[in-house]
């Protein structure tokens, strides 16, 4: 993103920010990726047809599952919380994880004025308040509708240290400049307008509701539980974790 993207970035964003927005964004998530279609499970399918099958079945059991989840974006002029809908208590389910997916089933809070991003996740047997960067985005010269919303194409990369090495993900949004509300799923935001749809490696997440309740007052619970890291010390955490347990299997 060059200079003079990033400028108009920022006046389009503090010019949403002067404005009055708040309310609630109901979004869906799909597979865009079927498990059954990787490298992964090709050679499971040569090697082991039976255990394959359960691949395409817990595939097949998940996408069923994930039409009855729905994710709330919760947002007023500077901040935004997004989780999963309460309701379907299933948290203790395997298969309710695996189709929350490992971002998901996290929870995120947005403060575009003092930018400040978090995660709250559990994970590796504790809770963590992960401290995320700005995301810099790439705003593309493609447009798409959505429903009624003309809107533009924007993409970043998402950078994980793993293993190997640095992992890169890219991550496409479709964000719509008619509802100038600079939140979206997952804790991606910070664009000129409502992200309306995120395609990450695997999955995509989409609106299915818009309500702007500009008559009522949101008020935004900032997250404070779980031990504070910033993404790498979380990151190195992950990989610490699975170099003990190679270990203790060893």
């Amino acid at each position: 993103m060059n200079k003079y993207i990033t400028i108009i970035l920022y006046l389009l964003i503090n010019s949403m920010l002067a404005q009055s927005n708040q309310g609630t964004i109901v979004y869906k998530k799909d597979f865009s990726k079927n498990l059954s279609e990787s490298n992964t499970s090709k050679r499971v399918k040569e090697i082991n047809p039976e255990r394959f099958k359960k691949i395409q079945l817990i595939q097949q059991m998940s996408e069923n599952l994930l039409k009855d989840i729905e994710f709330i974006l919760l947002f007023n002029n500077n901040e935004s919380t997004f989780k999963v809908k309460e309701g379907l208590k299933m948290e203790n389910d395997a298969l309710y994880g695996l189709a929350l997916g490992p971002f998901g089933s996290g929870k995120y809070y947005s403060n575009i004025k003092e930018k400040k991003y978090y995660c709250q996740l559990d994970a590796y047997g504790d809770k963590f308040l992960i401290q995320n960067p700005i995301i810099v985005w790439e705003l593309l010269n493609e447009t798409k509708q959505i429903g009624k919303y003309i809107c533009y194409k924007a993409s970043t990369t998402k950078f994980t240290k793993g293993r190997k090495g640095i992992i890169k993900t890219p991550i496409i949004a479709w964000y719509t400049p008619d509802l100038p509300i600079p939140f979206g799923p997952i804790g991606y935001g910070g664009l000129p307008g409502l992200i309306m749809e995120l395609q990450t490696l695997d999955a995509r997440f989409y609106v299915s509701n818009i309500e702007l309740n500009l008559n009522e007052q949101v008020n935004i619970k900032r997250l404070k539980q779980g031990v504070k890291v910033t993404k790498e010390e979380f990151e190195e955490i992950g990989l610490k974790t699975m170099r003990n347990n190679k270990k203790s299997f060893n």
